[in-house]
């Protein structure tokens, strides 16, 4: 064996301490080995070498101290291997104290005492988290009480201690030893569990080879546990060492368990220690029996003497260990060890292998103790002294152990007798050879009958005597059956217990040979073997046995078994209960269909081949046959009829329905029939008929005969059957129909039952069947017990009843609905229900409620039976020939039906659950069943209701598509509009469910709810406090946690729902919050707790956070001292065997901490720290302990390694880290581990392999892990860019860059494997639709109370759709709709990762583009990046919403790249190429305005647009390299340096410009409303740009031809002339976006000389909203943003324009141009005023402070320069009609030299108006206290100057 300290089962010291390793303690071990989910964790432990030697020699594990472990210790704890910090929180010394402490105490050795304290050192959290309440807790569990309190425990009412006060007991010495040997006892008590439970899996698998159970069987088992199991076998056959091992070892604990621990003596010891100690000494015994009856039951040989000597010893020293203890849980602890030892005995006996394969003259007599003990003679004298002291000693628990020792002798005597008759018949003589076996056995058989004390009879009969008379052993084998069945009060798991139950039927079997023969005890006996406690429930509920291992199965198979049923049959009808009890219990067999040859309890009823009755007094109708021979046979002389008239024959009536009994040849015993007189000698004599007839179809009619409107009775009786055996046969049926059901497949199982159904009923009277019956016997309780009262009323029959009601339900629910809807059962408008009447009248009074618990177990199967069959139900039209066997009959009923019968259900068990809390319960087991079975299934109603198919208004559309929580899955299928549109006509699947499910809502989510309402749930999280042993009753154990388990998912969901429903905040919501401390708890009770509490607690802070401003602090219930237990321990997330679920569930919450205000539970998850008072303490008050490693610290260094964990783990650990740095960033760049995170982050994704594509969809699910890893580590990175940015730090970036290239790569590109698989969407929902015709694919979608995780179940709930497609048997198939959805979700699962991806690709991108400047190498990456997201744009693409979405955030990714590369005035060689791959994009993408526009949704266009622009900038004549040299202005210069593109500019101004302007223009026209002034602008600057591209001068002709063809000049000045019309809140913006767009069209002097020719200044001055411009109030500073607008017309447009068309047209237009300027005087005069200079005071007359905009100055350069050109041409030329235009250029000039000559006051003037001049306004001018705008304006007025300078001379 490996040592110890070199193990990861006890790994460096060091390591264990600084929190690096937890140690794997044999509880955790045991529940990996329970759960058997296979993770690296758990393979590395269970194949450790000193792991698996402890698990093959478990008793060996904690060895005594020895000179050699003394000096491991030594060495493992030196200062060299454990080095102390300033900062460690562990005290070494004290560790090794009490590991000293505790070798000498338990006397272990040292190393193994070391791992003892480690494990309690890592596990305080988990100790103080289960200590005691603190006072501030009690008080709020007593509040949420309220004020009946009945919800709270007795114990939580007392007055707890304060928290320094608990936390200070915690701490003390004698508490920690206290821990300390508890963990001890612990680890001795699971390692066996772990053995025990190893070996059971091995053989259960290794027996159950039939495939229907291994189908049923959860996942395989890991090959580490195969092999353990293999190994533990292989040891076992080997020797008898394990054996007598575990037999010292119980005679060790029992020794240990009378003496006393002697620990804590010092002190007078302490009880709770003591009585651990007992416990876990019986609890040890107890598996180690559990082992020896495996080991005995591996072999078929029979066991060695050495064995059964050392096992018959010790149980006769300590009396079959029947202790009695003070204890409850103690004592029930030490009944099972002693039921233990009574089956162990028998099994070591082997009695009926003895009996059936062991010939005395086929053995050879040996003296070898590990022979088999019946080969030693000196071994059996021995064994009948033990037994024979037993019973002389009246040991009673050894009654069955003297019965079967007693068949074993008896069975010797009689084959030793027979051998020497055989020897005399064959002439040999009676004397046999002194030295023969048969010799010595008979020579033994004599000294051993001379120890029987009885003269009268031989030993074996004597023992069988003192064990059946004396000791009654068939009552200790009645009593001891149930303990071995599946039910709540069962010992042993059901593989053992039904291996106990067949060792019990092996000895009733064989019992005969002494006298115990067929009878009442013998037949209840086996029966208890058969049954094992089982009721109905119970076998629903059982795992299936393989037919070997299933005591019915084998008694139904083996002949000698099943004497008792045989004989039971034979006296069947007049003895009833026997046989058909058997035939009950053999009814629940679920195995018979491994075999097609194997006998079932079917065969039995089918055909009974005789009748026996007793013969009514004086009937003679027979003849006596055969008196030679004495066998009382005799014949009947005339037929004799099973049933007849109530009435008989009155006068002359005859009854007509006797006359269709009387044709029926299974109800006659017809003449001739021969039979026997088997009784009446004192009596009615009682004939055996040998009659052949249908065991069903007569059971079917004893039923009708119970019916008051039935006028037949059983003729055999002369009455109508009996209640009990009423309920029996009922019962009957229930087990025969659900056993069907349960082994049967989908299609099968109602074929068989239904033909059993049709047999049953054909014997039935006219317009009856035996639903029919059968409901009409419900009712007639129904109505009888509901008037009665007391707990002495039999419910028997009515349970029965209900019993097979829910077995029919699967079987034919479209008979089972109506009726029960019709029954008087439940309140559904025809008067009160009779449940409320009968629980309230006769189980309240009782205390028992089985019939409540059959109508809840009924209420959970019709909602199942809803669930399953809701598409079957739902789907219309002519069925395919595969659904031939499927009668569409069977199964439909109305949604209205449905929903009634529920909702009456429903209403009455919500009322019964707020009840249970007062109601007095005999057994609380059933209070614990009530309410795990009623709150799981509301809810299963909750979430089948509101987990699929929206619940949504059918105008939602847009609320669909803008879900925040699933973004991009809601609209993927193709057709998604019309799939929401048609939740109109048809149906929702869950129709039925939402009444129920509404009336839930209402009932615990309202905000009146009240105390008594939530009493029920708050009560379970109490009680999951205290879970009981499992050792004590694994069933009791399992149901508690069960209850909590359920109704902690209930609340759950409750709160989902609630947030799902928008609901306001509810009284449960705050009820939860004040539980919230007991909730922690029980996170540390029980592992099945764990994922409940903190999806829980997930589901609370979501909730609140959604219904509140300022939601309830989490962390401020909980308390400091919960809170910083219950943190310390989930910081670990589930190590050190992390279940998945566990982690999934664990993460996701720590995320939602961080993102849904939990404020201070944030800081404390995320920095390890907390105040005393979250909830007040704001102030920096005093801090608790910090967490010894916070959750974000765990999950960082755990992301040190992220190439060494799996993707999904990665994943989700990473978007927590996200979450935190985005709500949180502080908590993440303060962190020590951050540099190493980041680094590790970089190192990954520089070196990460592109994704391959693959067939399997788990590599594709694993695949989507890592995508999204990625986006996650992308999100994280944009963060870390921008806290550097805002900290001036630029060094990460340039870490960053060269590991960019995945992203590069494959965030925006989607790889191979990743894309959306439209044809795959596309036929799947065409056919499925198609073969389920009426029902939707999107009807399967889960909703945002679902839970999604990518797979195979990620967006269509495939594990509901399973169960609602059985029907159909070519769901399942290889290629058929089932692999076909699990194909889309993973597909979708894709589309979603690859999105997430692209989002957080596009958010650091984005980022990054801040620090282009000299970052060469990043603008290439960016540029690149830019031209792939439209190059992934063009790609085919489905053409849902969801990809016009992807492909506008491409668009807007290139946007803000280009437009960052442009403003860093990039060069680099990829910018160049980005203009012809935009306008490919623009001329793919086939999209114009028009189309953009009548769409609805132009933004896309509008993204391609802008994106053409900044690629149009890119080649202006404005290029970085600047302008031209004045040398370089000859022709052949600009024609070598044109752009290349001009081609592609020629086609831009015809299908952008010319074309766009036209459609904008008519879309304006027809909805101004929804049309946007940001088109026109961005044509403009479309335009613009082209004009300035190099070369373009070169095609102007083209460019005026295009224009003219389009009529864009007239197209523009129409929009001109409607834009007042147009105005947006009175902004005639279009009038001013138009006159800049004729601007640019002047600005190509050929377009200017035709806008002349076509009259343009004429239709400008007609247009109307000119006549604003001549009138006064126009002026930058007009109230109106209307005349403001008119001023810019003014400024910007009118005056450039005419500008433009006077330097392009000359003289030509000059008159023109000085008319149309005399036409705005007012303008004119206000120019010049405006530039007045000011008075004195500076305040104008007015009262208003004047002010000179840059928009002023502008106006004054463009007339001062109209002016001087006119002046000119009127100069130039004589003759020409030219007017003098009204404005004053020597006051202008005057004003003007003011201004340039006082630029202080000029200064203080200066107001920006446009955007435009804002941006210049903030540009300061270097060495220099002015700014950009003073500046341009000085420009513009010294220009003015110069050109006024020129008028002037």
């Amino acid at each position: 064996m490996a040592p110890i300290s070199d193990s990861c089962y006890f790994p460096s010291l060091d390591k264990c301490l600084q929190g690096d390793d937890l140690l794997t303690s044999w509880r955790s071990a045991f529940h990996a080995v329970l759960d058997t989910e296979d993770s690296l964790a758990i393979r590395k432990f269970f194949s450790d070498p000193v792991v698996e030697d402890f698990l093959l020699h478990p008793l060996n594990a904690f060895p005594p101290p020895s000179q050699e472990s003394r000096s491991a210790f030594g060495t493992k704890t030196s200062a060299i291997n454990v080095t102390p910090l300033p900062t460690s929180r562990f005290n070494i010394n004290e560790l090794k104290e009490d590991a000293l402490w505790l070798s000498t105490e338990a006397k272990i050795d040292e190393i193994s005492a070391l791992r003892v304290v480690v494990l309690e050192w890592q596990s305080r959290a988990w100790a103080a988290l289960v200590g005691p309440l603190s006072k501030q807790e009690l008080l709020g569990i007593q509040e949420s009480g309220g004020q009946g309190l009945m919800s709270v425990p007795g114990a939580l009412l007392s007055e707890g201690l304060d928290t320094d006060e608990i936390q200070a007991e915690f701490e003390t010495k004698e508490s920690r030893r206290s821990r300390l040997l508890r963990i001890y006892l612990s680890e001795r008590q699971f390692l066996l569990k772990c053995v025990n439970y190893l070996l059971q899996s091995y053989l259960y698998q290794e027996l159950s080879t039939d495939s229907t159970i291994q189908s049923q069987k959860p996942e395989a088992q890991p090959a580490s546990f195969q092999v353990l199991g293999e190994n533990l076998v292989r040891i076992i056959r080997e020797s008898d060492s394990l054996f007598l091992a575990c037999v010292d070892a119980i005679k060790s604990n029992i020794g240990k368990l009378l003496a006393g621990s002697s620990w804590f003596k010092e002190i007078g010891g302490r009880p709770d220690v003591e009585m651990e100690w007992v416990r876990t000494n019986i609890a040890e015994a107890t598996t180690l029996m559990e082992i020896i009856f495996q080991i005995l039951d591996i072999s078929e040989d029979l066991p060695s003497s050495q064995a059964v000597l050392s096992w018959l010893e010790i149980t006769s020293i300590y009396g079959f260990f029947n202790f009695h203890f003070d204890d409850p849980d103690t004592h029930s602890l030490g009944l099972h060890m002693a039921s233990l030892a009574v089956v162990i005995s028998l099994q070591l006996l082997k009695v009926r292998t003895v009996l059936s394969s062991v010939n005395p003259a086929d053995i050879e007599v040996s003296e070898d103790d590990r022979q088999p003990y019946l080969l030693k003679v000196s071994t059996i004298k021995s064994m009948s002294q033990i037994i024979n002291s037993m019973a002389e000693n009246d040991i009673v628990a050894a009654g069955p152990v003297i019965l079967g020792w007693a068949v074993i002798l008896r069975g010797m005597e009689t084959q030793v007798h027979d051998l020497k008759r055989q020897l005399s018949e064959n002439g040999g003589g009676s004397e046999l050879p002194a030295n023969s076996v048969i010799s010595s056995y008979e020579r033994m058989m004599e000294s051993i009958n001379n120890i029987s004390p009885s003269p009268d009879h031989s030993f074996p009969l004597y023992l069988a005597i003192r064990a059946v008379e004396d000791f009654r052993t068939l009552d200790t084998l009645i009593r001891l059956s149930p303990k071995f069945g599946d039910t709540a009060n069962a010992h042993f798991s059901i593989f053992l217990g039904a291996k106990m139950r067949i060792i019990i039927l092996d000895l009733l079997a064989v019992s005969n040979i002494v006298g115990v023969d067929y009878g009442s005890e013998s037949t209840e006996a086996t029966l208890a073997a058969l049954e094992g406690g089982q009721s109905y429930w119970d076998c629903i509920d059982a795992k299936q046995l393989s037919a070997r291992n299933d005591p019915l199965s084998i008694y139904l198979q083996e002949a000698d078994l099943g004497s008792s049923l045989t004989e039971a049959r034979s006296r069947f009808p007049y003895e009833q209960p026997p046989f058909l009890k058997i035939c009950r219990a053999l009814a629940a067999c679920q195995s018979f269909n491994d075999s097609k040859s194997i006998k079932t309890i079917v065969d039995f009823l089918e055909t009974i081949p005789t009748f026996t009755y007793a013969l009514p007094d004086g009937f003679d109708g027979y003849e006596t046959l055969y008196e030679d021979q004495n066998t009382n046979s005799i014949r009947l002389t005339r037929p004799v009829e099973l049933f007849e008239s109530r009435r008989r024959q009155i006068g002359g009536y005859v009854d007509q329905s006797l006359a269709l009994i009387k044709a029926d040849p299974d109800f006659t015993i017809s003449a001739g029939t021969e039979g026997r007189i088997v009784s009446g000698e004192q009596g009615p004599k009682v004939a055996y008929w040998y009659h052949e007839y249908s065991g069903f179809k007569y059971l079917g009619k004893l039923l009708e005969t119970f019916l008051p409107a039935s006028n037949l009775i059983d003729a055999t009786t002369g009455d109508i059957t009996d209640r009990d055996s009423i309920a029996v046969i009922l019962s009957l049926f229930a087990n025969l129909f659900f056993s069907l059901i349960k082994t049967s497949t989908a299609l099968d199982h109602s074929i068989e039952a239904l033909r059993i159904l049709e047999i049953a009923s054909s014997g039935l009277s006219r317009n009856r069947d035996l639903i029919s019956v059968i409901f009409d016997i419900f009712e007639e309780e129904l109505q009888a017990r509901s008037v009665d009262f007391g707990s002495e009323v039999s419910l028997e029959l009515l349970n029965s009843c209900v019993q097979l009601i829910h077995a029919l339900l699967p079987i034919i629910p479209g008979r089972v609905w109506p009726l029960l809807g019709r029954s008087s059962l439940l309140d559904i408008g025809r008067g009160s229900g009779k449940l409320p009447s009968i629980v309230g009248s006769v189980e309240l009074v009782s205390g028992t409620y089985g019939f409540l618990l059959s109508c809840t177990r009924l209420y959970e199967a019709l909602v199942e039976d809803l669930v399953t069959n809701v598409i079957s139900r739902h789907c219309v039209g002519k069925p395919s020939t595969r659904f031939a066997k499927q009668d569409g009959a069977r199964i439909a009923v109305s949604d209205q039906v449905l929903s009634k019968v529920l909702l009456s259900f429903t209403r009455y068990l919500v009322d019964a659950l707020e009840s249970s809390c007062s109601w007095k319960f005999v057994d609380l087991s059933e209070c614990i069943e009530l309410r795990r079975r009623i709150t799981a299934s509301f809810e299963r109603i909750l979430r089948h209701t509101y987990g699929i198919d929206d619940l949504v208004p059918d105008n939602s559309d847009e609320e669909l598509v803008s879900n925040p929580v699933v973004p991009t899955l809601l609209v993927l299928n193709p057709t998604i509009v019309e799939e929401i549109g048609a939740k109109a006509k048809q149906p929702r699947l869950m129709v039925a469910l939402e009444a129920s499910a509404s009336h839930l809502t209402e009932a615990f989510l309202s905000t009146a709810s009240g105390t008594l309402r939530v009493q029920p749930l708050l009560r379970a999280f109490y009680d999951g406090l205290e879970v009981p042993d499992s050792t004590a009753n694994i069933s009791e154990s399992r149901s508690c946690v069960n209850q909590t388990r359920s109704i902690l998912e209930f609340t759950r969901t409750l709160l989902q729902v609630s947030m799902l429903l928008d609901k306001p905040p509810s009284f449960l919501e705050g009820q939860i919050f004040k539980a919230s401390s007991v909730i922690a708890r029980l996170y540390a009770v029980h592992q099945a707790y764990r994922t409940p509490v903190v999806a829980l607690f997930d589901a609370l802070i979501t909730t609140a956070s959604a219904n509140a401003t300022d939601p309830p602090s989490l962390l401020g219930h909980l308390g400091p001292h919960t809170s910083k237990n219950f943190l310390q321990i989930i910081s670990d997330i589930d190590k050190p065997f992390s279940k998945s679920q566990n982690f999934v569930t664990i993460i996701n919450f720590m995320s939602k901490v961080v993102s849904c205000r939990q404020q201070w539970f944030a800081k404390y998850l995320l920095g390890g720290k907390a105040f005393k008072d979250p909830l007040k303490d704001t102030s920096g008050g005093r801090q608790l302990v910090s967490l010894d490693r916070s959750p974000l610290t765990a999950n960082l260094e755990a992301l040190l390694k992220i190439k060494d964990i799996p993707s999904d783990e990665a994943s989700l650990r990473l978007q927590f880290i996200a979450s935190a740095q985005n709500f949180w960033p502080w908590s993440i760049y303060e962190s020590e581990k951050y540099d190493s995170f980041i680094s590790a982050l970089l190192d990954f994704i520089g070196t990460l392999p592109p994704i391959q594509q693959s067939k399997s969809l788990d590599d594709t699910t694993n695949n989507c892990y890592q995508t999204r890893a990625v986006a996650s580590i992308a999100e994280i990175l944009a963060m870390h860019t921008f806290h550097a940015r805002q900290t001036g730090n630029v060094s990460p970036t340039k870490g960053i860059i060269p590991n960019l290239d995945y992203f590069i790569r494959f965030a925006v590109k989607t790889p191979r494997g990743m894309d959306y698989n439209s044809s795959l969407h596309g036929n799947l929902k065409r056919n499925f639709e198609s073969q389920y015709a009426g029902c939707r694919l999107l009807a399967l979608r889960r909703t945002t109370l679902e839970s999604q995780h990518y797979g195979t179940d990620y967006c269509y709930n495939l594990t509901l759709a399973n169960k609602m497609l059985s029907f159909d048997q070519m769901w399942g198939v290889q290629k058929g709709f089932q692999k076909e959805v699990a194909a889309a979700n993973v597909n979708l699962s894709c589309v979603d990762a690859q999105i997430s991806l692209l989002h957080s690709w596009k958010f650091l991108a984005t980022e990054l583009s801040t620090t282009l400047l000299g970052q060469v190498d990043l603008q290439s990456k960016l540029a690149r990046v830019a031209s792939d997201c439209l190059a992934a744009n063009l790609q085919n693409q489905g053409s849902e919403e969801i990809f016009q979405r992807l492909n506008q955030t491409r668009a807007d990714l290139a946007l803000i790249l280009m437009q960052r590369l442009v403003e860093a005035g990039s060069i680099v060689p990829e910018m160049d190429a980005f203009l012809p791959k935009v306008w490919d994009a623009i001329q793919q993408s086939n999209i114009t305005f028009e189309m953009a526009l009548s769409n609805g949704d132009p933004a896309y266009y509008r993204s391609l647009l802008k994106l053409l622009f900044l690629g149009l900038r890119i080649h202006t004549e404005n290029k970085s390299k600047g302008q031209m040299a004045p040398n370089e202005s000859r022709v052949s210069t600009k024609l070598v340096q044109s752009s290349p593109f001009i081609g592609v500019i020629i086609e831009i101004l015809e299908r952008v410009v010319a074309h766009g302007i036209r459609h904008l223009t008519t879309f304006i026209h027809d909805k101004p409303g929804d049309s946007n002034p940001e088109d026109i602008m961005l044509i403009n600057g479309i335009l613009q740009s082209c004009l300035r591209i190099p070369g373009i001068e070169f095609s102007y002709s083209q460019i005026v031809a295009l224009f003219v063809h389009n009529k864009t000049a007239r197209v523009a000045t129409t929009l001109f002339s409607w834009s007042d019309t147009l105005a947006i809140e009175g902004d005639p913006i279009y009038g001013e976006l138009s006159i800049l767009f004729l601007l640019e069209l002047s600005t190509v002097p050929a377009m200017a000389e035709q806008l002349a020719i076509n009259g343009l200044l004429g239709d400008i001055s007609t247009a109307n909203i000119t006549n604003y411009l001549r009138g006064g109030n126009v002026s930058p500073f007009a109230e109106s943003a209307g005349f403001q607008r008119c001023y810019n017309i003014w400024v910007r447009g009118i005056l450039p324009l005419v500008l433009n068309l006077m330097d392009s047209v000359g003289i030509a237009i000059a008159g023109e141009a000085s008319r149309f300027l005399q036409q705005f005087p007012a303008l004119l005069k206000q120019c010049i005023e405006a530039f007045d200079p000011p008075a004195s005071s500076r305040i104008p007359t007015d009262g208003r402070m004047k002010h000179i905009t840059l928009s002023m100055c502008s106006e004054a350069h463009t007339l001062s320069l109209l002016v001087f050109v006119l002046n000119g041409f009127r100069d130039s030329v004589e003759g020409q009609d030219i007017a003098n235009i009204s404005w004053d250029s020597a006051a202008m000039l005057e004003n003007v030299e003011f201004w340039l000559g006082a630029t202080a006051i000029l200064k203080s003037k200066i107001l920006p108006m446009e955007p435009r001049d804002h941006s210049l306004f903030k540009k300061k001018i270097a060495s220099s206290d002015s700014n950009k705008l003073q500046e341009t304006i000085l420009a513009e007025l010294a220009g003015v100057r110069a050109v006024l300078a020129g008028i002037s001379q």
